[in-house]
């Protein structure tokens, strides 16, 4: 594992996952941008959401 299983957003809130995984590396004018993953989360009624998240590289 190469992360923490959670996503701190911009506005310091922290959130839980159950997977964060498929990591790609976005590139562009040939320096990498941001990796690419998918996430998943239980919502209040025990459902999986999945959805994409960029995380920047700095």
């Amino acid at each position: 594992m190469v992360s923490t299983l959670e996503i701190k957003w911009e506005n310091g809130t922290v959130q839980k996952l159950e997977h964060l995984e498929r990591p790609q590396l976005y590139i562009e004018k040939g320096k990498p941008v941001a990796i690419l993953c998918a996430a998943d989360i239980v919502d209040d009624k025990g459902v999986l959401q999945s959805y994409n998240v960029q995380i920047p590289i700095k």
